[in-house]
């Protein structure tokens, strides 16, 4: 299961025994969210849309950054301590052993909710929210449950980590 997530819309698949599936979520003018189903091209023009806007990004940001210095964008940049290389690898490995400890221990559904929750930042409502719409559970899922299911998979991944 995969996600991408873009502040106008949100992409996502499903695997299925009969392939994956995909989705995206919508708000419309009144702010409600709206899970669409989508087919494997339109979902792969977005993807590839999204990835070129962000390298055009990139490049501007990189290449308008020593046009536009200021007074207090060098001051920023004084007073901002760089990283050395061992705590760039620290926190590379650690990177590491969490998402081998995710992959590892984690059921898909926790595996999905973590991932929600805490690389994407969606709320416990908007996770149950989108399982619903989505076709992943029967019934509507409450926050506390999700929130519970979260809790769990944590402890899992600490057990995991102190191996």
């Amino acid at each position: 299961m995969g996600f991408y997530y873009k502040k106008d819309y949100i992409l996502w698949e499903i695997e299925y025994e009969d392939g994956p599936h995909y989705f995206a979520t919508v708000k419309d003018a009144e702010g409600e969210q709206h899970n669409i189903s989508i087919k494997e091209e339109l979902y792969m023009a977005l993807l590839n849309s999204n990835r070129k806007m962000r390298n055009c990004a990139s490049w501007d940001e990189r290449n308008t950054e020593y046009s536009e210095i200021t007074e207090a964008t060098l001051n920023e940049r004084a007073f901002r301590k760089q990283k050395s290389v061992e705590q760039i690898v620290i926190e590379k490995l650690r990177d590491e052993q969490l998402w081998l400890a995710v992959d590892s221990c984690l059921t898909e559904t926790q595996k999905r909710r973590v991932t929600l929750h805490y690389y994407y930042g969606f709320t416990y409502r908007e996770i149950a929210e989108m399982e619903f719409r989505g076709g992943k559970a029967q019934k509507r899922s409450s926050p506390p449950a999700i929130s519970k299911s979260i809790g769990k998979a944590l402890k899992k991944i600490k057990k995991f980590l102190k191996k």
